[in-house]
């Protein structure tokens, strides 16, 4: 077997420092590829997913969480996603999914005729008497879904100028790990954004 070259201190020699730092940022640097590829990054601005979300006032100003999006997933019930639009991207929930119906009475959701809890829409932002807050059952066409924003009362959404949303137009899905570690996430991601200098990032 063959041995590595012995040193004046009669020690065998590992790797050289500089091939060991080779290693570790390629290391790096697949990964980072390899996560890019898989997941986007999202600043959430505006109000329509309080309180699930904190929404920046604009795209340039700190305040906002930050999510990771995967690109890869098919949208089921209950998702959070990103949607491009004509104008601009958006962040919504999946409410219903192809060859669903979808009513609301009163804040009340029904999906397929029958009452369901959103444990994640609070009661101040599901106005019972705002008019938003109440429409005839909808069928969801094949290949779309029906999205709301969980702020009920603030939210520009299925219910109005969007319909029903194509999948082919969804960005990505709100990744588990991303939403569980969202303070830590946004955190991180609002001092790389905002605190380091341009030249930097």
């Amino acid at each position: 077997m063959a041995e590595l070259p012995i040193n004046p201190n009669g020690k065998k020699q590992g790797l050289p420092y500089s091939i060991i730092v080779c290693i570790i940022l390629a290391a790096v640097l697949l990964f980072s590829v390899i996560f890019n590829c898989m997941y986007l990054r999202v600043y959430i601005v505006g109000s329509s997913m309080n309180d699930t979300f904190t929404g920046a006032v604009a795209q340039n100003v700190r305040g906002g969480d930050f999510i990771y999006v995967h690109r890869f997933i098919k949208p089921e019930r209950g998702d959070v996603v990103v949607v491009q639009t004509e104008d601009k991207i958006i962040i919504k929930r999946v409410i219903g999914i192809e060859g669903d119906t979808v009513e609301l009475v009163r804040g009340q959701l029904y999906l397929n005729g029958n009452l369901t809890e959103e444990p994640y829409v609070l009661p101040e932002n599901n106005d019972p008497d705002d008019e938003v807050n109440t429409f005839a059952p909808v069928r969801v066409p094949d290949d779309c879904v029906f999205c709301m924003g969980d702020n009920r009362n603030n939210s520009y959404d299925s219910r109005g100028e969007y319909g029903c949303i194509s999948v082919d137009s969804i960005i990505g899905i709100a990744a588990e790990w991303s939403l569980v570690f969202k303070d830590a996430v946004t955190s991180f991601n609002t001092f790389f954004e905002f605190t380091l200098p341009e030249w930097f990032k």
